[in-house]
């Protein structure tokens, strides 16, 4: 029942315990777009809820000036700005540790305001935010910034010694595509015949500072 047969093969385990994330530092390149860009990741939480959990970020060593895609406090999920540039947080929650889930965050900040942001969950858009503060007209994003001194986090808000708010669960097939502002049909598909939400594989470019994740797959390695 699925057009494509596409299987997730593996998943990273991050055990917040373990203060465990991956980082990529200095893009080294101009960014195909600094106003466009997509997130595409499939997370399962573990049971420590609760608690600021971080699945991506982009942004300077130290947090000051970056941006994340995490679940807060109240389990929510939020797209946000460290400044409160913007700030996209779901009245929705999710606290279930048994349940996968699909995630898309999308910035096209030179859109009507509404359309500079949006998150998707499981293949469908988000439109109820507790907090809902679109960027500014063609705001420049740290997630496709061209410096030495930002990088990509995958597991917690910044790294090194500023390192915090590590993830705690699993995450799959990883997606950050540098210039393009996708919809999940780019990165999945619903199942003819359960009617779920599953994987499909993307298949389009990833621009001068993407990167993917997949299992022991990953161009974050400098392949």
């Amino acid at each position: 029942g699925q057009a494509s047969g596409y299987d997730i093969e593996q998943s990273i385990r991050f055990n917040d315990g373990d203060s465990a994330y991956l980082a990529r530092d200095g893009f080294g390149q101009s960014p195909t777009s600094s106003t466009v860009c997509t997130i595409s990741v499939w997370v399962k939480r573990g049971n420590n809820l609760g608690s600021n959990s971080t699945i991506f970020y982009g942004g300077d060593p130290n947090g000051s000036t970056a941006e994340s895609l995490r679940f807060g406090t109240g389990n929510q999920l939020q797209f946000s700005q460290a400044s409160s540039d913007y700030d996209l947080k779901t009245t929705q929650v999710f606290r279930d540790p048994a349940a996968w889930y699909h995630i898309v965050a999308v910035l096209n900040t030179g859109a009507a305001e509404s359309s500079r942001a949006a998150l998707y969950v499981n293949g469908s858009q988000v439109t109820d935010f507790a907090t809902e503060n679109y960027p500014s007209s063609s705001y420049s994003t740290n997630f496709t910034a061209n410096s030495s001194s930002v990088e990509h986090v995958i597991g917690s808000n910044a790294a090194a010694g500023n390192a915090s708010q590590f993830f705690d669960g699993y995450i799959a097939e990883f997606n950050f595509i540098d210039g393009q502002a996708l919809t999940p049909s780019s990165f999945g598909e619903t199942n003819s015949t359960t009617g779920q939400w599953v994987p499909k594989a993307y298949s389009g470019s990833y621009g001068n500072n993407g990167f993917y994740l997949k299992g022991q797959d990953s161009s974050a390695l400098g392949d």
